[in-house]
């Protein structure tokens, strides 16, 4: 686990995240994983999305950044070099940066402790 001091926006570059419930209530909407968010004051983590446009989910890397985002989940062993290949292509993309940069410390999952609101 990773223990974050600063706010979701800094962190993975976007002003909305949703929970899974959220998701599960918009069947018409696209969303990427953003890791699963243990907030201030709670025990249990809540898995976060990021909604994205029907042009960005189409988008190949994408999908190549669900993929990644899948072998971290699993703890797969590719999980680094999928992200690195990923912050290579998409270096301006901050939630690629952020797991790049967790992985590259040695974390090994999705889950995220936040010490800030």
């Amino acid at each position: 686990m990773s223990l974050q001091k600063r706010n979701p926006h800094e962190l993975f570059g976007t002003t909305i995240c949703v929970s899974g419930a959220c998701v599960e209530r918009c069947p018409g909407q696209h969303f990427r994983p953003m890791g699963d968010l243990v907030l201030k004051g709670r025990t249990r983590p809540t898995r976060t999305f990021e909604p994205l446009s029907a042009e960005s989910a189409e988008d190949a890397a994408m999908h190549a950044y669900n993929d990644a985002f899948e072998c971290l989940v699993r703890g797969s062993d590719g999980a680094p070099s999928a992200f690195a290949e990923l912050h290579a292509a998409k270096p301006d993309d901050a939630l690629i940066a952020f797991y790049h940069r967790r992985l590259t410390a040695g974390e090994r999952d999705a889950v995220i402790v936040m010490e800030a609101k």
